[in-house]
C-alpha cells in the first residue's frame, strides 16, 4: 500500500471536526479552517506524505483525535480493510487528491494458475481422458476455485492451501485483494488479510504458538485499529482465511526460513482455516521450504490470457475516461467521451493482434503482466501510438511513468533526461550485482539515498532537491520505484532496471564491456536493447569477434541479436578477412656486420583467425540479403580450407555452380513458416542390431521407402507462428504462451495436445491451399538420418549442445528424480531454446532442432514394436482405431542424449500436453517449385 493510500485510509473514517483538530494538533501549513472536508483532508494526505516521520506524526494523532477509528473492534477494522482494498491504483495518473483509483471488480479480469504438478505431468483442463486423471487440486483454474479443491481434500489429505508464486506485476497482490472481497462474501468465513512486510517489523525472535494472533494484532494497530486483531482471532476453531502477501518482502533468506518453519507449526493450530501465501519466484525456487509444502501446494501465476487482456484493455480506457470527466459531465460531453475511449481500446488491440507488430515488440509476453499492461494502455493514451523497436518502448513507459503525470493537467514527477541521469547509476548497480534473473534487485533504503545523494547534481533540476525530497517523489508521484517494507526500494519492473542499465551502458559508452561479459544472462536484456543503436551494435560486435570461439559460444544471444536488428557488416567483413589474410612475412635478414650491432626486428603475430564455428555462424547470420561488403568478403573466403565454410560462403557472394547446392527451401505466408524438402528415398529404420542403447520398441531394423518427396518443416513450430492460428481461429492459448521461460515468439510452442496439432494443420492447410499435416513415423526418421543410417541427425560424432538442447532426466536409469536445469556436461538447460539456434545438428534434409528442443507429435498410432512384415515396405504409416497412444519422435530439453537418436521412440495419449511436447508440420503434395 502507498502512503497516499496509507493516509487516505487513515482519514476516511474521520469526521469534519476530527479532521480540523488532527491538522491543528500536526500545524499543517496549507491547512484552511473554513476548507471542504475533501480539501482538508487532501491538505492533510499532502502534509503526511512529505516524509515517513510525518506519515507516523498523522498516525499518532488521528489515533489520539480520533478514538473511534483506533477501535478494538474486529468489525469496523475488516470493513476498513475491505473497503481500501476494494480500488487498484492505476500508475501514472493522479488527480488532484492522489494516485487514481478503480473499482477492483471494475477493472479485474481472471488470472489463471498452473499447479506445479503441470510442467511434468498433463495440464489441468484437457479433454475427458485427461480430466478423468487429474487430481482435484491440479484442476484449479483461479485461485478461487482452487481454493475449493483445497477443501475437498482436507477430508482425505490435509492440505491447508495455497503458495501462489509469480513475478512481480503478474497480479500476485491484486488476487488477494479479490480472494479478500470474494470471501468476505461468504457469512461464515473471515478473511484476515497479513502482509509479511509487517510481521518483520513485529519481530521473528519471538514467533512461537499463536503468533498468528499476534501478527494481526500488529497489522489492525499499524492500520489504526489496535488490538482489533487479537480481538478478531480469538477462537481459533472459527473459519478464517489467512492471506498472507509478500513472502518474498522479508528482508533474508534466513528470515524466510524461519517463518516458514514457524508456520507450518502454527497451520495446524487453525483447524478450520486455509491459507493463501503469495510470493516471487526467486524467493521461493531458493529454499523451496519443504516443511511449508507438506501443508500449502504451489501454483504457479501465468500471464493473461489474450481474452483477459482484450477485456482489461477495453475496461481500461473507459474508465480512466470517465475519470478524467469529473463528477458531472454535460450527457454530450459523456458519449464523445466514451465512444474516444472505445477507439482507442480497439486501436491498440488491432496493435496487439499485428504479427509484424506482435513479433517485433513482443508484446504478447509484455501485454501477459497487468502492470506491463496497464503502463502500455497509458503510453498509447499518451502518444497514440506504440513505437517500432522494444527499446523505444521502454523509453515511452518510462517516460510517461517519470513525469508523474495528472490527469488535470499537471506534472508533478521529473523530466526522463533528468530521472535517466538519477537513476541509470542506480539501475547499472543493480542489474550488476543482482542474483535473480527474474525480479528487480532490492536495495536498503539507505543505499538508494546514498545513490541520489550522488547523481542527483548532474541536473540542476534535481540540484536542489534533498536525496529524500527526490525519492519520495520517485515512490509516490511516479511509481518506477516501489518500497513495498518501507525499508527497501526496487524498481517496480525488472523491465524498468534493464532498461535504464542499457541507458547508462550506451550514453557511458560501455558496449565493449558488456560484449566481455556476455556470457552472463543479467546482461543478455540490455544488450539486445542496444542493437537498435547502430554505434552501440557495431561497438559490441567488434569486441565480442576479437577473440577467436566467442562468436559461436554465444550462439544463442547471437540469434536473439539478429532478430532485434539486422548485425552491422563491418566487423564482420574485417573478421572474414582475418581468417584469409596471409600471414606476415618475417622481415629480410640484416647483412652480417648490421646483426653485430643491431637486434632483428622481431616478427609480428598474425591477427587471430576466427575459429570455423565462428565463421559458420557468422556466415548464417548473413545468408538473407547480406550487404555488398559482406557479399564481397564473403567470396574471398571461399579459398577458405573448410568445405562446410565454402559453401556457406558461395551463398553468401551469390555464387552458383555445381559443387554450391542451396537447399531447397519453401514459405508458407500464413504461418511464416519455412519449410525444406526431402526427397523420396529408401532406408532402415528402427535401431541397428548393434545399438546397445535401443529398447525392443525400437526393432527390429526394416526397410522403408518414402515413395514421394515431401516439404517439412525446417523447425518446430513456434509461440509466433502459433500465435497467428490462435487470433486467427479463437483456438485454445496454449500454456507456453503465458509462462515464463516457455513463452518466447521464437521457442516451439509447447502445452499442444495431438489434436491441437491436427487443427493446427487443417488451419494452414485450408489458409494455404494445401495439404499440411503431421509427419507419420516413417518420414519423421527419413528426414532425420537419410540414406546413410547415422545415429544422430548431424552424423555419429557424440551430442554436444552445439548440435542439440537436451537436459539429464534418466541419465541414471537408478536416479529418476526430475532434474531440469542442468545438461549431462554441467551446462545450464532451464527450458527450451529458440529455435534456429544449432545449425550444426541441423539434418542431411536441412531440418533442425530433430533432435533434442521438444518431443514431436507423428500421426502413427504407437506400436510396442514394427513388424516384421513391414521389411520392404512403402509409405509405412500405423492408424489403428483400437490404439488411442501417439508416436513422439526426437528427446526433449528435459532428458538425456538417449533419447536425441534418431531410431529412438515413444509414445503418448493424445490428449497430453507437456512442457516439453510440440510437434513441426509436413506438406504435400508439394507446390511447384
Amino acid at each position: 500500500m502507498s502512503a497516499v493510500d496509507d493516509a487516505f485510509r487513515l482519514l476516511d473514517p474521520l469526521t469534519r471536526a476530527q479532521l480540523d483538530t488532527v491538522a491543528t494538533r500536526l500545524g499543517v501549513a496549507d491547512y484552511v479552517p473554513t476548507a471542504t472536508v475533501a480539501d482538508t483532508r487532501a491538505a492533510l494526505v499532502r502534509w503526511a506524505t512529505a516524509s515517513d516521520k510525518q506519515l507516523a506524526a498523522l498516525k499518532s494523532a488521528v489515533a489520539v483525535v480520533a478514538p473511534g477509528a483506533a477501535t478494538a473492534d474486529p468489525a469496523t477494522w475488516q470493513r476498513c480493510v475491505r473497503e481500501n482494498h476494494a480500488y487498484l491504483t492505476v500508475l501514472g495518473l493522479r488527480t488532484g487528491d492522489g494516485h487514481y483509483r478503480i473499482g477492483l471488480d471494475e477493472l479485474f479480469v481472471d488470472i489463471e494458475l498452473v499447479h506445479e504438478s503441470a510442467n511434468r505431468q498433463h495440464v489441468f483442463g484437457a479433454r475427458g481422458f485427461d480430466e478423468a486423471r487429474t487430481d482435484p487440486l491440479d484442476a484449479a483454474g483461479d485461485l478461487m476455485a482452487a481454493l475449493a479443491a483445497v477443501h475437498s481434500k482436507r477430508a482425505r489429505f490435509d492440505v491447508r492451501g495455497l503458495v501462489l508464486v509469480g513475478l512481480p506485476g503478474s497480479g500476485k497482490t491484486t488476487l488477494l485483494q479479490h480472494a479478500l472481497l470474494e470471501s468476505a462474501k461468504d457469512p461464515g468465513l473471515e478473511p484476515v488479510l497479513l502482509r509479511f512486510a509487517t510481521l518483520q517489523t513485529l519481530g521473528l525472535d519471538d514467533l512461537g504458538p499463536r503468533s498468528m494472533a499476534a501478527w494481526a494484532d500488529h497489522q489492525a494497530k499499524a492500520d489504526g485499529y489496535p488490538g482489533a486483531g487479537r480481538a478478531l482471532l480469538a477462537d481459533p476453531e472459527r473459519r478464517y482465511r489467512f492471506l498472507l502477501d509478500g513472502f518474498d518482502e522479508l528482508q533474508s533468506a534466513e528470515d524466510r526460513r524461519a517463518v516458514a518453519r514457524w508456520l507450518a507449526r502454527e497451520i495446524p493450530r487453525w483447524p478450520k482455516a486455509d491459507f493463501v501465501l503469495t510470493t516471487r519466484k526467486a524467493a521461493w525456487d531458493e529454499e523451496r521450504h519443504p516443511e511449508l509444502t507438506e501443508r500449502l501446494t504451489t501454483y504457479t501465476l501465468l500471464r493473461l490470457t489474450m481474452a483477459s487482456r482484450d477485456a482489461y484493455v477495453r475496461r481500461w480506457f473507459p474508465l480512466v475516461a470517465e475519470r478524467e470527466l469529473g463528477p458531472t459531465p454535460t450527457e454530450a460531453v459523456q458519449r464523445q467521451a466514451e465512444a474516444h475511449a472505445a477507439a482507442q481500446a480497439e486501436a491498440l488491440l488491432g496493435v496487439f493482434k499485428s504479427p509484424d507488430e506482435a513479433t517485433r515488440h513482443r508484446v504478447h509476453r509484455l501485454t501477459g503482466n497487468p502492470l506491463l499492461l496497464s503502463i502500455i494502455c497509458l503510453v498509447f493514451r499518451e502518444y497514440q501510438a506504440l513505437p517500432r523497436h522494444r527499446g523505444d518502448l521502454y523509453a515511452k513507459c518510462f517516460e510517461v511513468l517519470i513525469r508523474g503525470r495528472m490527469v488535470q493537467g499537471c506534472r508533478t514527477g521529473l523530466e526522463p533526461a533528468q530521472g535517466r541521469s538519477l537513476l541509470g547509476p542506480l539501475a547499472w548497480d543493480m542489474q550488476a550485482t543482482s542474483d535473480d534473473l527474474d525480479s528487480p534487485k532490492e536495495l536498503p533504503r539507505a543505499d538508494v539515498l546514498g545513490w541520489l545523494e550522488r547523481t542527483r547534481d548532474a541536473d540542476p533540476g534535481t540540484r536542489q532537491q534533498s536525496a529524500e525530497a527526490l525519492l519520495g517523489c520517485l515512490l509516490r508521484e511516479t511509481g518506477l520505484l516501489v518500497s513495498p517494507d518501507q525499508q527497501n526500494v526496487a524498481f517496480a519492473h525488472l523491465t524498468f532496471q534493464e532498461y535504464l542499465a542499457y541507458e547508462y551502458a550506451r550514453v557511458r559508452g560501455l558496449a565493449a564491456r558488456l560484449a566481455r561479459q556476455a556470457e552472463d544472462p543479467r546482461w543478455r536484456e540490455p544488450i539486445l536493447l542496444g542493437m537498435a543503436d547502430l554505434s552501440f551494435r557495431e561497438t559490441f560486435f567488434a569486441t565480442l569477434l576479437e577473440t577467436p570461439g566467442r562468436l559461436s559460444a554465444q550462439r544463442e544471444l547471437v540469434s536473439a541479436c539478429k532478430l532485434e536488428h539486422e548485425p552491422p557488416a563491418e566487423p564482420f567483413v574485417a573478421m572474414f578477412n582475418r581468417a584469409v589474410a596471409p600471414a606476415p612475412a618475417p622481415p629480410p635478414p640484416l647483412p652480417w656486420w648490421k646483426a653485430l650491432f643491431v637486434s632483428p626486428e622481431p616478427t609480428p603475430d598474425p591477427p587471430p583467425r576466427p575459429t570455423p564455428a565462428d565463421l559458420d555462424l557468422a556466415l548464417q547470420l548473413f545468408l538473407s540479403n547480406p550487404p555488398a561488403a559482406v557479399r564481397e568478403a564473403a567470396r574471398a573466403l571461399m579459398a577458405h580450407g573448410d568445405a562446410n565454410i565454402v559453401k556457406l560462403a558461395a551463398r553468401v557472394a551469390g555464387v552458383s555452380g555445381p559443387e554450391v547446392v542451396a537447399p531447397k527451401r519453401l514459405r508458407l505466408a500464413s504461418g511464416e513458416m519455412e519449410l525444406v524438402w526431402v526427397p523420396p528415398g529408401t532406408f532402415v529404420m528402427g535401431a541397428s542390431p548393434d545399438d546397445r542403447a535401443a529398447t525392443s520398441w525400437e526393432r527390429p531394423p526394416h526397410t522403408v521407402t518414402i515413395s514421394k518427396g515431401f516439404w517439412l518443416g525446417r523447425f518446430p513450430v513456434t509461440n509466433a507462428q502459433y500465435q497467428r492460428y490462435v487470433e486467427a481461429t479463437g483456438a485454445r492459448e496454449p500454456q507456453s504462451f503465458r509462462q515464463e521461460g516457455f513463452d518466447d515468439p521464437d521457442m516451439p510452442v509447447t502445452f499442444v495436445s495431438w489434436q491441437d496439432a491436427q487443427d493446427f494443420c487443417r488451419w494452414l492447410g485450408e489458409t494455404e491451399g494445401h495439404t499440411v499435416r503431421l509427419p507419420t513415423e516413417a518420414e519423421w526418421e527419413w528426414a532425420a538420418r537419410g540414406d546413410d543410417g547415422r545415429g544422430y541427425p548431424w552424423g555419429p560424432q557424440p551430442p554436444t549442445l552445439e548440435r542439440a538442447w537436451y537436459g539429464s532426466y534418466g541419465t541414471d536409469p537408478k536416479d529418476q528424480e526430475f532434474k531440469p536445469g542442468f545438461g549431462e556436461h554441467g551446462d545450464v538447460v532451464r527450458g527450451p531454446a529458440p529455435v534456429g539456434g544449432r545449425p550444426a545438428g541441423a539434418s542431411p534434409a536441412g531440418a533442425e532442432d530433430m533432435a533434442g528442443n521438444v518431443f514431436e507429435w507423428c500421426a502413427d498410432t504407437w506400436r510396442d514394436q514394427y513388424d516384421a512384415s513391414d521389411d520392404g515396405a512403402i509409405d509405412i504409416y500405423q492408424e489403428d482405431p483400437a490404439v488411442s497412444d501417439r508416436v513422439v519422435r526426437g528427446g526433449s530439453w528435459i532428458y538425456d542424449s538417449w533419447r536425441l537418436r534418431c531410431s529412438c521412440r515413444n509414445g503418448d495419449h493424445p490428449v497430453y500436453r507437456f512442457v516439453d511436447l510440440g510437434f513441426r508440420v509436413v506438406c504435400v503434395p508439394a507446390p511447384e517449385r
